[in-house]
């Protein structure tokens, strides 16, 4: 997977770069300290145009974690809890 984790001004970011180049449905399971904390599946489907090529993502859903989706950006902001040893 090829990924960026950004993490400043107290967010924690996730960029994942593999998905969109191909039409394929994508599952990815995310751990946090060696631990499973949620997962998240994506239909993607590469189209074709007349002057360029781009993605249409058909579906996301993440499962084991409470989310909210910015409709404006698109973004997902994802609640990930940490075991309480790791507060």
């Amino acid at each position: 997977m090829d990924f960026n984790f950004i993490s400043e001004n107290d967010y924690n970011v996730l960029n994942i770069g593999d998905i969109g180049w191909e039409t394929e449905s994508l599952e990815y399971l995310i751990e946090v300290n060696d631990a499973v904390s949620f997962s998240l599946l994506v239909d993607a489907e590469r189209k074709n145009d007349e002057c360029c090529s781009f993605t249409n993502i058909n579906s996301t859903e993440i499962r084991g974690a409470e989310f909210e989706r910015d409709e404006n950006s698109g973004l997902f902001r994802i609640l990930v809890e940490l075991p309480n040893e790791e507060l």
